[in-house]
């Protein structure tokens, strides 16, 4: 029996990760609770959860209010979005 060859991730599934990561880091190293960057993003739980399972879906200011709350030096987001 052959093995199934593994896919390759799209470059659009790897900048998703990317940034899941860098959310997810970011959260972690500024001791920021998801309710509260909720409260900064304007946005309920349920709907951050959803964006970060699907990141294409933050609009520009929301990726951009989460960058200054969970204090994400500027050059790291831009290398994320654009999947340096």
């Amino acid at each position: 029996m052959a093995a199934i060859p593994k896919l390759r991730k799209t470059a659009t599934q790897e900048r998703d990760a990317l940034l899941i990561a860098t959310i997810k880091k970011y959260l972690y190293l500024s001791g920021v609770e998801v309710p509260e960057l909720c409260a900064a993003l304007c946005m309920s739980g349920g709907t951050f959860y959803r964006r970060l399972k699907e990141p294409g879906d933050f609009t520009i200011e929301e990726i951009s209010r989460m960058s200054q709350k969970l204090h994400i030096p500027k050059d790291e987001m831009s290398s994320t979005l654009l999947g340096k």
